[in-house]
């Protein structure tokens, strides 16, 4: 909302309006699996990002969430590309994207292979 916000747009402006919401989430959990019980899972899983900024925001296009590891956002900017490229002229896409390493085990393995 923030870079929205910077532009002059307001959130009363962009309820309702045609937006497509498409999200790159890349994450790993470090859960302690013991710990599981009715209501972890709707608390962590990243699943549902892209429909909770669309529906923060009140738009009425189409959502997605993608997960392509590290080429999330590329994957998401190219597909919001190519659906407006289908779309009539006037239509408009929103990408956000996020990666959130809470485990070491990525940084470890990719130091062990001398990558870091």
């Amino acid at each position: 909302y923030e870079c929205l916000h910077k532009q002059g747009r307001r959130l009363a402006d962009l309820r309702g309006a045609h937006i497509g919401m498409i999200t790159a989430v890349y994450t790993t959990n470090w859960l302690d699996l013991g710990a599981y019980n009715e209501y972890l899972y709707t608390g962590w899983n990243s699943m549902q990002t892209a429909s909770c900024v669309a529906q923060f925001v009140g738009t009425k296009g189409p959502v997605l969430r993608v997960d392509t590891a590290c080429s999330s956002s590329l994957v998401a900017t190219t597909t919001a590309d190519h659906d407006l490229r289908m779309r009539p002229r006037g239509s408009a896409n929103m990408v956000q994207a996020v990666m959130n390493q809470n485990d070491p085990f990525g940084f470890v393995g990719l130091c062990q292979m001398g990558m870091l």
